[in-house]
Formats: C-alpha cells, sequence, structure tokens
C-alpha cells in the first residue's frame, strides 16, 4: 500500500530522514515512534506531500507520488493541534473539504449534509454538536471534529501527527481505545505519529521505531518489545535493568554472552525469599532498598551487588510484601535476557 524506497529529508546540513526504506500494509493501523526530533514528523509529512524528499521515492497503491501535490495523494490529515477554523461551526468544519471540491468531486448541500451526520455519529459526536462553534468543544471533541473532517473526504491513507498529546491522561485512554475502533470499523489504512509508547503499543498493528533520522525496528507491538532490535529500541521502549558483567557472570549460563550489553525488563524477574529457593531457572540474591505502588502493581528497588535492579510485581501475583531492609530472591530465566553487541 504504502513503500518508502531509501527516502532522505535534509534541511541544510542537517538530515532528518536517512536511507528509510519501508513497507506499510493496508488497512494497517502503522505507528512511527521515536523520541522528538527522530524524524517521524517528517516522514509522515513526507507522506502527505508536505515536505518534499531530498532522495528517494515514496509509493501509494503502486504509484509514485513523491512529486504528487499533496491534495492528490488521497490523504486525510490530522494535525497536533487539530487546526481546525475557529469562525465556523463544526458542521462547517467537517464539511470543509467538500465545499471546495471541484469538478466530477463536486458534492451537493444535500449530500454533503449526509456524510457529515453519518460521519460524525461514527466519529461520536452528537447531532446536538454540529451546530456549535468548536470553541464551545472540550479538547477530546475538538479531536473528534478534526478526524471527521479528514475521514469525511473518505481517503484511502489517514494520516495523524500527535492527536491526543493535548489531552490529559484519562482522555488520552479514552479516545485511543475509540480512535482504534473507529479505525477497524472504517478500514481506512493509517500511518499514526508518536512519541508515546504505552500508546504505540496499544493502537498499533506494527510498530516502525526511528532515532536521528534512521529505522531502528520495524515490527509488531510484542516484537518491539519483547525482542527489540537494537539497545536503543530495549532502552526507549518500557523500562529496563542493565545487567552488568558481575551478575551475568553469576548466572552463568551457556547461552549468556558476559561481554555483551545486556537488558532485562522488570516484569519479567519474580521476587522470592528463601522459602521458595527456585523461583525460576536462576536466582540472584538482594535487599529491597524502596517500593512504589502503582495501584495495579508495585515495583521493588532491589539492591544486587552494587546496582540496583527493578522488580514488577502485581497485585494479582502478589502473595506478599516486602519491606524495605528485606533480604529477597531474584528469580530470572535466561531466556528473557536481551544481549545486544558491546558498543
Amino acid at each position: 500500500m504504502i513503500r518508502f524506497e531509501d527516502v532522505e529529508v535534509a534541511f541544510g546540513e542537517h538530515r532528518a530522514v536517512s536511507d528509510l526504506n519501508l513497507e506499510i500494509q493496508e488497512g494497517e493501523f502503522f505507528t512511527l515512534l521515536g523520541p522528538s526530533g527522530c524524524g517521524k514528523t517528517t516522514a509522515l509529512r513526507s507522506l502527505a506531500g508536505f515536505i518534499q524528499p531530498t532522495g528517494g521515492r515514496i509509493h501509494i497503491a503502486g504509484r509514485d507520488v513523491t512529486r504528487v501535490p499533496s491534495e492528490k495523494r488521497d490523504v486525510g490529515m490530522v494535525f497536533q493541534n487539530y487546526a481546525l477554523f475557529p469562525s465556523m461551526n463544526v458542521r462547517d468544519n467537517i464539511a470543509f473539504g467538500l465545499t471546495v471540491q471541484k469538478g466530477d468531486q463536486k458534492v451537493s448541500k444535500a449530500d454533503r449534509n449526509k456524510r457529515v451526520d453519518e460521519i460524525a455519529e461514527r466519529t461520536g459526536l452528537a447531532s446536538s454538536q454540529l451546530d456549535k462553534n468548536v470553541s464551545e468543544l472540550s479538547g477530546g471533541q475538538q479531536q473528534r471534529v478534526a478526524i471527521a473532517r479528514a475521514l469525511v473526504l473518505t481517503p484511502r491513507i489517514l494520516l495523524l501527527d500527535e492527536p491526543l498529546s493535548n489531552l490529559d491522561a484519562k482522555l488520552r485512554v479514552q479516545l485511543r481505545e475509540q480512535l482504534k475502533q473507529l479505525q477497524h470499523e472504517v478500514g481506512v489504512t493509517t500511518v499514526y505519529v508518536t512519541h508515546d509508547q504505552e500508546e504505540a503499543l496499544t493502537l498499533s498493528d506494527r510498530i516502525a521505531v526511528l532515532d536521528a533520522g534512521r529505522l531502528q525496528q520495524v515490527g509488531t507491538p510484542e516484537e518491539i518489545y519483547d525482542r527489540s532490535a537494537t539497545a536503543f529500541v530495549c532502552r526507549f521502549i518500557g523500562e529496563s535493568n542493565r545487567l552488568t558483567p558481575g551478575i551475568l557472570n553469576r548466572i552463568a549460563d551457556a547461552g549468556i554472552d558476559p561481554t555483551a550489553e545486556s537488558y532485562v525488563r522488570p516484569e519479567k524477574l519474580v521476587l522470592a525469599d528463601d522459602t521458595d529457593p527456585n523461583p525460576a531457572p536462576m536466582t540472584l540474591g538482594g535487599r529491597v532498598i524502596e517500593r512504589t505502588y502503582h495501584g495495579s502493581h508495585s515495583v521493588y528497588a532491589v539492591a544486587v551487588d552494587d546496582v540496583t535492579m527493578h522488580v514488577s510485581v502485581t497485585a494479582a501475583a502478589a502473595g506478599r510484601r516486602w519491606n524495605v531492609g528485606e533480604d529477597v530472591l531474584i528469580g530470572i530465566d535466561p531466556a528473557w535476557i536481551l544481549q545486544y553487541p558491546a558498543a
């Protein structure tokens, strides 16, 4: 459906995107993920036609669109700030793209109103809100208007540039669930940009992780998290404990390289005491130095040798609570250790 082929984007001496080769399948919810300045928004704007690549090609449905104007790419765009027209009511904002269509694509007023009503209902906007000014709506409602305005044109591709970043945490969770459901119902190929790892993991069919303009890994959320391809991806996605050579030597597993850069996720570890001496294939002795409560789980900071390891224990799995100063065992399965060549 979408193919980036050796795409480069440079602004003077700064290369924002380098050698980007990427394929996105039809109907996918695909996320470009990475820290600020990694090139994800630049890649999205190149796909939209707002930025001209300095090298390479972009294809949509087998068609080279590298030099095709934005309005002829059959894409809908939702911006971070929504870019709504403050002088228009909700209905007119949603219908704007339809009103400027010309020739064979021109739509009658009756058809415009019908399509606006249909897409408003699908995006969770009440009919009573359509005559309101957009300034009267909440941030979440304005976000729905922006998505409805993009979808009313029935684009083949929907592009979203951090559309939830201006909302509070609880509303972000609520709207991303609705956004995923809407994408499934409409079936539109969606490319989503975010720096929020949890957002990417919960929304996406597949994820591309970028750093400093270069593609680090493409995969399903499970592949990105459980089998991070590079040390950068491992450190950026979720939490991880870095294991020292001393700890790796103590584990002494045949498949472990004590010279490699090594990590293990906090929730992959098991916390126990000497009444349960075999909680996992290998154990490390340590002492609890801190506990933080997160509702659904608790995170224990455990001093092991000269490092601190964090262990996440879910509320359902917590057979007991350990106090600061208690001696504990950390159970670890070598299969969960992620290793990368030493820098």
